[in-house]
C-alpha cells in the first residue's frame, strides 16, 4: 500500500493522513500474466492501481479482432 499512498501524496492535493485513509479502501490483488482483470459482459466497479508490471486494455471490433485501447505501466491508476 505504500506505493499507493506515495501516488496519492505526489499530487500535493491531499494530506498523507487522507492518502492513508483512501488507500484503506483498496485491497491487494495479484493478476498473473495472461489473466484478465475484467472479462466480457461484466461491469467494473473498482479502480486499479498497478504497483508493478504492464497491463493492456482492449476491445473487439465487429470482425472479432482485438483492438488495444490503452497500455498501463506501474504507478498508474485505471478503471
Amino acid at each position: 500500500m505504500e506505493k499507493l499512498i506515495e501516488f496519492f501524496c505526489s499530487s500535493n492535493l491531499i494530506s498523507t493522513i487522507k492518502a492513508k485513509e483512501i488507500s484503506g479502501h483498496f485491497e491487494e490483488k495479484t493478476i498473473l500474466k495472461n489473466e484478465y482483470h475484467l472479462k466480457e459482459d461484466r461491469i467494473c466497479n473498482e479502480y486499479l492501481f498497478l504497483e508493478s508490471g504492464f497491463m493492456r486494455a482492449f476491445t473487439y471490433d465487429i470482425n472479432g479482432n482485438d483492438i488495444t485501447t490503452a497500455f498501463y505501466s506501474k504507478g498508474r491508476v485505471s478503471i
